[in-house]
């Protein structure tokens, strides 16, 4: 797949391609399965995603007590909180403009736990396409 450009066809949408950085970053090909399941949970997503933000910073926060010898490390990882923290509000902010309430949202329905439910698939998960 490195070097050439790889297009998906959405209902309603236009081919998508791909930047040359990201399909880079890919391990391999995102299923268009998984991506019809995500654009018809965005919800979930975004909700998942303000989780991933969160917890990014926390766990920021607490290398920061944890290294406080470490001056260059306590500096970077101080910077590193408050821009998940940011990224957080971006989400945040993005889920209040399209109506969607911060919510409980189980780890048996998030994105993140697609990459095992996707590799063996699970009958229960509605992730599984």
């Amino acid at each position: 797949m490195a070097g050439r450009a790889r297009w998906r066809r959405h209902p309603n949408r236009e081919p998508m391609q791909l930047l040359p950085e990201i399909e880079a970053f890919l391990l391999c090909p995102t299923p268009d399965a998984w991506i019809d399941q995500a654009l018809q949970h965005q919800d979930i997503m975004l909700i998942d995603h303000a989780n991933c933000e969160k917890k990014a910073a926390s766990t920021a926060m607490t290398l920061l007590f944890r290294y406080i010898e470490k001056a260059d490390l306590q500096y970077n990882l101080s910077r590193l909180a408050r821009e998940e923290l940011r990224h957080f509000e971006q989400v945040a902010a993005l889920m209040a403009k399209r109506g969607i309430a911060y919510r409980p949202v189980s780890a048996a329905f998030t994105p993140s736990a697609c990459t095992s439910t996707y590799a063996a698939p699970s009958r229960t998960s509605w992730w599984t396409p």
